[in-house]
């Protein structure tokens, strides 16, 4: 008798493995090797998607989303180790019908010539494989907002934003917040992310910093960052100039005769080390636009600044209008605890300005064809 056998493709390996699917190519950093570097890149294929959309992944809750588990990264291209990378993790744009994505992985080192990561799929995991809260992000950040989901807050101190008057609109990377007008804010947290009063810091109040962002700004002049009170740090666009102010006091600095252009997407970076010796008792700050220093020097330490100071009252960082109304759109929004050094951030500039898309290859599981005997 002649028998009709049937052999169905796998939907799952036969043991708990990893197997690479595909890979991603990072450019090469800028200057020198950077250690600890987080790099963006993009990710679309069916089998990243949940079982029940015919994808292989089981799904985990992760920062308020379900995200795949059997998802990893590796400088290893067969899989068989999981190395090379400290955390990685999913912006809030993550299709499960899809598979597709953005994500954010930090990298033990990237050279000048580049790197190569396999992705790297077990579908049978069901727990989380990219590491604790914020391990995709250099160990210095304290607040991270991709801006795709509704303010949500990808760093260490779940500071959720709060938004007012503002709208979802295309991001660079994902999606992004639009800006626009004296009431358009985004909150963050209040006295557990801001001051608490009476010289009591929040998390949020680093005074040794670096804040970056990605904007679209179509007038010369809005507010991107600030701690929603004079006196305090101003991260902003004014007449054009990108700008680091005491809020409703004065300048630290600006970008000078190198301006923001409207219409187009920067990358903007400002950073201040209050523990610098410059000119005695001076700090120090830098302002970059897409990567390249535009501007630094020494200044004073306001006195606002020390987190011990009577004068810092309650407030709330925000990013949006604190006395200079926006009409920009805002994307990937990052706050480090340090300075970060100028070629860690022309790298960084560079990757998010040009997102790397993964490359996929044919499925790892045989298709067994239908045969007679």
């Amino acid at each position: 008798m002649r028998k009709l056998l049937a052999f169905l493709a796998l939907t799952l390996p036969l043991s708990a493995a990893y197997a690479p699917i595909g890979s991603i190519v990072f450019a090469g950093a800028t200057g020198s090797t950077q250690s600890n570097i987080t790099l963006a890149f993009s990710f679309s294929d069916p089998r990243l998607a949940d079982t029940s959309h015919g994808g292989q992944m089981i799904l985990v809750s992760r920062n308020g989303a379900n995200v795949p588990a059997g998802m990893a990264l590796s400088t290893d291209a067969t899989c068989a180790t999981i190395a090379g990378v400290n955390g990685w993790g999913f912006d809030g744009d993550y299709s499960n019908t899809a598979g597709s994505g953005h994500g954010h992985v930090n990298v033990q080192s990237l050279t000048t010539s580049g790197l190569t990561l396999t992705i790297c799929k077990d579908a049978s995991l069901s727990s989380y494989q990219g590491g604790s809260l914020a391990s995709e992000f250099a160990a210095t950040l304290v607040g991270a907002w991709h801006l795709a989901d509704a303010a949500t807050d990808f760093g260490p101190n779940g500071c959720a934003g709060v938004p007012t008057s503002i709208s979802s609109t295309t991001g660079l990377i994902d999606g992004g917040y639009a800006f626009s007008g004296s009431s358009a804010r985004d909150a963050f947290g209040g006295t557990t992310c801001g001051s608490a009063g009476s010289g009591t810091a929040g998390v949020l109040d680093v005074f040794s910093f670096t804040y970056e962002a990605d904007i679209n700004t179509s007038t010369t002049s809005g507010d991107i960052y600030n701690g929603g009170a004079s006196g305090l740090p101003q991260f902003r666009v004014n007449s054009g100039q990108l700008s680091l102010d005491n809020a409703n006091v004065g300048n630290i600095g600006t970008s000078g005769a190198t301006t923001v252009t409207t219409g187009v997407w920067h990358h903007v970076a400002a950073t201040f080390d209050a523990a610098s010796a410059c000119a005695g008792s001076s700090g120090t700050w830098a302002l970059y636009i897409d990567g390249t220093q535009v501007g630094a020097g020494c200044k004073a330490i306001p006195a606002n600044w020390t987190t011990g100071n009577s004068k810092f009252i309650n407030h709330t960082w925000r990013l949006g209008d604190v006395n200079t109304a926006p009409s920009m759109a805002v994307d990937e929004l990052k706050v480090y605890g340090t300075p970060l050094t100028a070629n860690y951030i022309a790298t960084e500039a560079a990757n998010q300005l040009s997102v790397p898309a993964a490359t996929f290859t044919a499925s790892s599981h045989p298709k067994f064809q239908s045969f007679i005997f």
